[in-house]
């Protein structure tokens, strides 16, 4: 016969499971499932029983304990809040799991993280900071950030975490961060991270470091544990970097940042002393290159690496010229060539036709005509040298680019009977302190790109950046724009989500 276990013990057996890597012996665990009906409330609010349920949940190494806890149906009798997401599919294109075994492998990269080296990874660095009270707060939340799946309303986690005993304050913190926990990975996705604005709505939205140091890893944990091919170093880099700028601008206080010049100012010396010249004392060479780095917006040294800078620089006394670097798991082809319009909409036209996936796209332009028009590309191209001999053609003017990308648009038989998404576009005149946005969010098509920036351009305005982020065959995409004088009017903002939305509705390959 099984032995007779008390319910306050039932959760230190885990613990101790875990804790010294053995398994329960599956007498115990019969036991263990006998006793659950006996866990009270009184019993689960014990200073005992949940502090041996934070270890649990908290403790760095190997989950299987946990998971096991939640296998025998330990974790929902402990916050019964939980119970509400066991076995909840989730229907969207990129989960794996159901929302509560996602939940628990987050929780599972979170004591990884733990023992993670924290030179080789930022989110090891922060975690290692947090003190007994974070680590609570952050777990908890994390079990809990996606009980809204469930029809729950967030303010239920804040009743759970004062049940398990923490404080009012770090209560409410837990009820925030449950209620946002998509705030940092939409930003980072949809929005240019290296913009100020983009930081500032982050650090309004949380308020403080701290608050920002549990949403970064609550974000991190979220998204590692969905699909490992949609959480890509590319994602990942994004999260990390608008955190840290976001941090930063908390740490020193927004107002030392009103101006940001002191971004391009920095750059600027950098690349000058990476060229072998003094930045406080230029010489004839290095003011022409200091002179040409001046006409570049602040924008341009925020997105881009001194060693890349360095390389557009000695691009320039051949134009056009198609140069190429990797990032962040992206491959990147950037065309440095006279300036004229329509750059960004004929230059993808020859990525869209052949095939393929753009993540991003930047275009900065000097006032003495030079532009730099970079794509950020998912997967290296094939054929590198046909392809950049093209880009440079078209950056001459020639290569039209229609004919390859109605060729792939044309639709296949398979896709003929496949219901797909609406077109919808969006404007923001507060994501950018000089740019209007619009969010675009179309099938996920050939010529996507191409398509939109055609009809910005026919419409006399001029795109500067693109973010581009993909959900199975949904794309969105969100398109910095501007007009000659700077900021979309209320009429040009109407009239360029109804060109946008025309554009990228329709094919671009009409043939029968």
């Amino acid at each position: 016969a099984a032995p007779e276990v008390e319910p306050e013990d039932l959760v230190g057996l885990f613990r101790r499971s875990g804790a010294e890597r053995l398994r329960l012996h599956p007498t115990t665990l019969r036991a263990v499932a006998a006793a659950l009906p006996r866990l009270n409330e009184v019993c689960r609010t014990s200073a005992r029983v949940v502090d041996d349920f934070f270890e649990l949940l908290t403790a760095p190494g190997e989950p299987r304990a946990l998971f096991e806890a939640h296998d025998i149906g330990l974790l929902s009798a402990i916050v019964p809040e939980f119970r509400a997401v066991t076995g909840r599919y989730q229907r969207n294109v990129f989960h794996l799991y159901t929302v509560d075994v996602h939940t628990l492998h987050g929780i599972a990269e979170l004591k990884r993280l733990r023992l993670a080296d924290p030179a080789a990874e930022l989110e090891a660095r922060v975690i290692e900071t947090l003190n007994t009270g974070d680590r609570r707060v952050l777990f908890l939340s994390l079990l809990l950030h996606d009980i809204d799946k469930a029809g729950l309303d967030p303010a239920v986690a804040e009743g759970a975490a004062l049940r398990l005993g923490l404080s009012d304050a770090d209560a409410r913190l837990v009820e925030q961060l449950v209620r946002g926990h998509l705030a940092l990975a939409l930003l980072a996705q949809t929005r240019d991270v290296h913009e100020s604005s983009t930081q500032n709505q982050l650090a309004r939205e949380v308020g403080d470091r701290r608050t920002l140091a549990l949403l970064f890893l609550l974000t991190h944990a979220d998204m590692a544990s969905t699909n490992p091919a949609f959480y890509t170093d590319w994602k990942r880099q994004l999260v990390g970097d608008l955190y840290l700028t976001t941090d930063e601008r908390l740490r020193v206080g927004l107002g030392v940042f009103a101006d940001d010049a002191h971004i391009a100012r920095e750059g600027r010396r950098q690349v000058l002393g990476r060229l072998g010249g003094d930045p406080s004392h230029p010489d004839a060479r290095t003011r022409e290159v200091d002179a040409f780095l001046a006409q570049l917006p602040t924008r341009y040294f925020a997105a881009t690496a001194v060693d890349v800078i360095v390389s557009h620089v000695g691009a320039r006394a051949k134009l056009p010229s198609v140069l190429r670097h990797t990032s962040g798991g992206l491959y990147w082809l950037t065309t440095i060539c006279t300036d004229s319009g329509g750059l960004v909409y004929r230059l993808s036209g020859v990525l869209a036709g052949r095939g393929l996936s753009l993540v991003r796209a930047d275009a900065f332009h000097t006032a003495d005509g030079v532009a730099i028009v970079a794509f950020a590309l998912a997967n290296e191209p094939r054929e590198l040298g046909r392809l950049e001999a093209d880009l440079a053609l078209v950056a001459n003017g020639a290569l039209p680019p229609e004919p390859p990308v109605r060729e792939r648009e044309r639709p296949s038989l398979l896709d003929a009977g496949r219901p797909e998404p609406t077109v919808s576009v969006a404007a923001d005149q507060d994501a950018s302190r000089d740019l209007t946005v619009l969010d675009v969010v179309a099938p996920d098509r050939a010529g996507l790109l191409y398509k939109a920036a055609r009809a910005l351009h026919q419409a006399g305005l001029t795109l500067e950046l693109v973010c581009v982020t993909t959900e199975g065959n949904l794309a969105r995409q969100a398109l910095y724009v501007r007009s000659a004088k700077g900021k979309l009017e209320p009429a040009e903002v109407e009239e360029a989500c109804a060109l946008v939305a025309a554009a990228v509705g329709a094919p671009v390959w009409t043939g029968g």
